[in-house]
């Protein structure tokens, strides 16, 4: 089957149009956020298990559970006898 130059181009054209198509569906969004959860999502090949994707964002972070330090308790502070709401004006 012979092709010639035109359809080749119309095929290409059809294919580039497809492709288009295929990553707008997949991406909801202009972001970098979007984008990177969408390619994400692509399957690549045998090196999928080599290279996993993750992005950055996508779960609640994580944090460890306190030191020990920070989890000394402090005895209670006696108070200043003080009034800390009274405002002084400089006129």
């Amino acid at each position: 089957m012979t092709y010639n130059q035109d359809e080749i181009s119309q095929a290409e054209k059809r294919s580039v149009m497809r492709q288009d198509a295929d990553v707008k569906n997949r991406q909801q969004g202009g972001t970098f956020f979007s984008h990177a959860l969408a390619d994400a999502q692509i399957d690549h090949g045998r090196f999928a298990a080599i290279n996993k994707t993750t992005v950055v964002g996508t779960e609640a972070a994580r944090y460890p559970a306190a030191s020990s330090a920070h989890q000394t308790e402090l005895p209670p502070e006696p108070p200043f006898n003080v009034a800390i709401d009274i405002v002084e004006r400089n006129d």
